[in-house]
Order: C-alpha cells, then structure tokens, then sequence
C-alpha cells in the first residue's frame, strides 16, 4: 500500500488543531512531521482523513480516545458557516482527521479560508490524564 502526503489544507487544519504548549500537543506535532494518509473520503459535506503515524515515534500520554475540534474555517468562498473539523486520537496517536460543513456542500474550490478557534480561549483540559477523556 502507497500512502499519502497531506494536502496543504489538511496540513494547515492539523498545524492548528495541535498548537499550544500542552505536553501532549507537543507529541502530537513530532508525530505529525511525519505522518502519512491511509485514506480519504469525500462525504460531499465533508472528508474523512484516515492517518497512519510511523512506529517509532512516541505516543502522546493521553487516555485511549481523545478528540480535539476547536477549529473552524472561515470565510471559506461560497459557504455561508463555514468548515468545522475533529481531530482523532486513539492511543497517543493521530488517527484522523474529520472536515464538514454546516448544512452546506462541501465546496468545489477551496483557494482562502482563515482558520480560528472556537471558542477563541481554548479549554485543552480534556488531554490531561487525570481529567480523563472530554465529554
């Protein structure tokens, strides 16, 4: 099996989702240099990313399952509400990455957008261990 590099706006949505100076982020990011794509789906409201991490990199200490979906795009051409997107963890590693509208089609083109955070203060207590997975 030949596996992918990211795309660009894959690339871009990651880099975000992962900033911050959680020690687990901090992981994450060594394990996104290098990761690679099982497989995409186009869902027509949206795309599912499935990711493959190299073995020797070490896992984030995080609890079995952990998503993190604080990021949103914004004026992305021809959407009314934007992109929403959920990063899977399984095992302190990246697993996939989900993208969807907001009852909209998933645009043909996608040449701007601005990726934010929502809620703009981030609440990354979720990664703690003790805390244990966010609800």
């Amino acid at each position: 099996m030949t596996l992918e590099e990211l795309s660009g706006f894959e690339r871009a949505v990651l880099e975000k989702l992962l900033r911050g100076e959680h020690p687990a982020l901090r992981l994450l990011r060594l394990q996104l240099a290098g990761v690679r794509v099982i497989r995409r789906e186009m869902t027509g409201v949206g795309f599912l990313t499935e990711l493959a991490v190299a073995a020797d990199v070490p896992a984030a200490p995080l609890a079995s399952q952990v998503r993190i979906g604080d990021v949103v795009a914004e004026e992305v051409e021809g959407l009314q509400f934007g992109l929403g997107f959920v990063l899977f963890v399984e095992e302190g590693r990246l697993a996939a990455l989900e993208g969807y509208t907001f009852e909209e089609n998933w645009p043909e083109r996608m040449d701007s957008w601005r990726l934010e955070y929502d809620p703009p203060s981030r609440d990354l207590s979720g990664l703690d261990l003790e805390a244990g997975p966010p609800s």
